[in-house]
């Protein structure tokens, strides 16, 4: 049994295995002050031992988040198991493309924050540059759905340190400018929004 809170006013959810009830949180003494109980807006997963027995058949886990067991001494960097790792782009080289040819711009300068979007059939990595005076911006790196960079296309130019930025539920990407007179940009990686 899970009960969010002290006072149980009703069955939330539940099933065989487990049950959540609805409930109001009351503040605790910690040894630091008190605790205060908070909403949570949170997600539980969990499985059935069916599931679990089911996964464990298929064979042996070949990926664990953050393990970082691998070296790749050419790049410097550790990586999980059950991962690979290589180059796609250089920070002032053109990009190669999959086709044999190279992007007409080079790759930006500080790449900041960034974020992963679906596009056609296949996905385009979204990134922000946080080049000072009007040269930051926002860049996109089109994969096909094998994972061979297509494109590199300009997305937002004219910009100041674009450092922050967050993927909104719609699938666009929002930048903001880091320095005093900053704005926040939304960036439509498909180009379908007016």
């Amino acid at each position: 049994v899970v009960m969010l809170g002290e006072e149980i006013y009703s069955n939330y959810r539940e099933s065989a295995d487990i049950s959540f009830f609805q409930g109001v949180g009351k503040r605790y003494p910690m040894t630091s002050g008190t605790h205060s109980a908070r909403i949570w807006n949170g997600m539980i997963q969990y499985r059935s031992m069916d599931d679990i027995e089911r996964t464990a058949s298929l064979g042996e886990v070949t990926f664990r988040r953050g393990d970082l067991a691998v070296r790749n001494a050419r790049l410097g960097i550790n990586v999980c198991t059950g991962m690979s790792v290589r180059v796609v782009a250089r920070a002032n080289r053109r990009v190669q493309l999959a086709d044999g040819t190279t992007s007409n711009m080079r790759f930006h300068s500080m790449p900041d924050g960034a974020a992963i979007f679906p596009h056609d059939d296949g996905y385009v990595y979204v990134s922000n540059s946080e080049m000072k005076q009007g040269l930051g911006g926002v860049y996109g790196l089109y994969f096909d759905q094998y994972g061979n960079v297509v494109d590199y296309k300009l997305m937002l130019s004219g910009t100041t340190r674009n450092c922050g930025g967050g993927r909104t539920p719609w699938n666009t990407w929002i930048t903001c400018e880091e320095y005093g007179r900053g704005q926040c940009w939304q960036i439509d990686p498909k180009n379908e929004i007016p």
